[in-house]
């Protein structure tokens, strides 16, 4: 009857409404996101993929660093590479690495970096406060962390987070507050997933850039001379 006809255009028509307004809201999101700058470039910057075609273990030996020196001196003597720098879980890669605990009555998840001396530069990274990893680190009795501004400001608020454990007091069996973590710089909101990516608290671990196989494979960034060609590939292959 033209009752039911009536309230089923109705319906229709609310729920085209409904999906427009869900589209709408969602290109204006991502139209918000894709303004915020990224904390990072990537112009001239290539991810390099590399099997060592060792086993997988655990543990860190001498076959595993000589193969990634060999490989590093490889890559560090092509003419078209400026720099080679270490990052265990690079930018728009679809994975990532979390963490979580209770910060001053609030649940937060903090990304999980990795990340060797050379990756501010290739990075292009906007240090705000502090400074970024150095080789003397490694000598270090403690564990040094950049955090990014976000995360800063979600554990100490306005307070300078140089010095300072960022990790606090979680749940989980494995703690990070059982080492001894402090913050030795911050770097502006980074947005590993890219533009369209939302803001996340992170954290960038001191991994120096001889041990990217302590897996079977490793993941290094490289800085190229501007108007490098896909001639480069070819040699990397």
């Amino acid at each position: 009857n033209k009752k039911k006809t009536n309230t089923l255009i109705t319906i229709e028509i609310l729920c085209s409404f409904l999906v427009l307004f869900a589209v709408v809201t969602m290109g204006l999101v991502n139209l918000d996101r894709y303004n915020q700058p990224l904390g990072f470039t990537y112009k001239n910057v290539w991810l390099v993929e590399i099997d060592t075609r060792l086993s997988f273990d655990s543990s860190y030996n001498a076959v595993k660093k000589s193969t990634v020196e060999q490989l590093l001196l490889a890559l560090r003597g092509l003419p078209e590479v400026q720099s080679v720098a270490a990052w265990s879980i690079p930018p728009y890669s679809g994975y990532m690495s979390t963490w979580g605990a209770e910060v001053n009555g609030k649940l937060v998840r903090v990304a999980i970096h990795h990340a060797s001396e050379e990756a501010k530069a290739v990075l292009g990274l906007d240090l705000t406060e502090g400074r970024w990893f150095e080789a003397s680190d490694r000598s270090l009795n403690w564990k040094p962390v950049v955090i990014n501004r976000m995360f800063s400001r979600a554990r100490f608020g306005d307070k300078s987070a140089l010095g300072k454990n960022p990790f606090p007091k979680g749940d989980e069996d494995n703690d990070k507050p059982a080492e001894d973590y402090r913050v030795i710089g911050v770097v502006s909101d980074f947005r590993k997933g890219g533009e369209f990516s939302e803001l996340m608290h992170c954290a960038m671990e001191y991994y120096p850039i001889e041990k990217t196989t302590q897996a079977t494979s490793s993941n290094f960034l490289i800085k190229v001379a501007p108007g490098t060609t896909l001639a480069l590939k070819e040699k990397l292959d």
